[in-house]
């Protein structure tokens, strides 16, 4: 229930904050701020002011994380999930304010989107390709069947000039061109 800074050097305890409430998911920083999630769907922006930390804005999501944020521009990205219903949510990083466009998707587990470039990677019942701006489609892999792994973004490919890698249930790895979807390879590890 609390989050720590510690210093680089001596790796001493710099602060202590009480969230009051379980953390799964890792916090994402940018400059002196601090943008996590706990176990029942609360936000928050921290400012490190270097001996202490304090509360820039919090909100609470509609349903609990199924990850932490991933971060682009001036949004926050977050996967949420309440039994059959899976989102994925942009958050203003300034405010806090959830942005009216998300994603609805569903499967067996709603992973923390990938960003590359201008989109957005959903991996949950399928592979999606997001707009970043207003989440509209831009390309589906519906035959990639119930996303076992957070997809991964690489923007110097080997075969492409950017690469998207995901793993599915049934153990096989993919490697897609991450602005067409197009499959380069797959490798069935079973």
């Amino acid at each position: 229930g609390h989050l720590y800074s510690f210093g680089r050097t001596a790796g001493n305890q710099r602060w202590r904050f009480l969230v009051g409430r379980p953390m799964r998911f890792a916090p994402v920083v940018q400059d002196t701020l601090i943008y996590l999630v706990d176990d029942d769907g609360r936000i928050m922006a921290l400012q490190d002011l270097g001996d202490q930390a304090t509360i820039v804005w919090q909100n609470t999501l509609p349903r609990p994380p199924s990850s932490g944020f991933t971060m682009a521009g001036g949004k926050l990205y977050v996967s949420t999930m309440s039994g059959a219903e899976h989102q994925v949510l942009a958050v203003n990083r300034s405010t806090g304010g959830i942005e009216g466009a998300k994603f609805n998707t569903t499967g067996n587990y709603l992973h923390l989107p990938a960003v590359g470039n201008q989109l957005l990677y959903v991996g949950d019942g399928s592979l999606w390709a997001l707009d970043l701006e207003n989440f509209e489609l831009v390309w589906t892999r519906p035959e990639i069947q119930n996303v076992t792994t957070v997809p991964v973004y690489s923007a110097d490919g080997v075969v492409a000039f950017a690469e998207v890698y995901v793993a599915d249930s049934a153990g096989r790895i993919y490697s897609l061109d991450a602005n067409t979807g197009v499959q380069l390879w797959r490798y069935d590890g079973t």
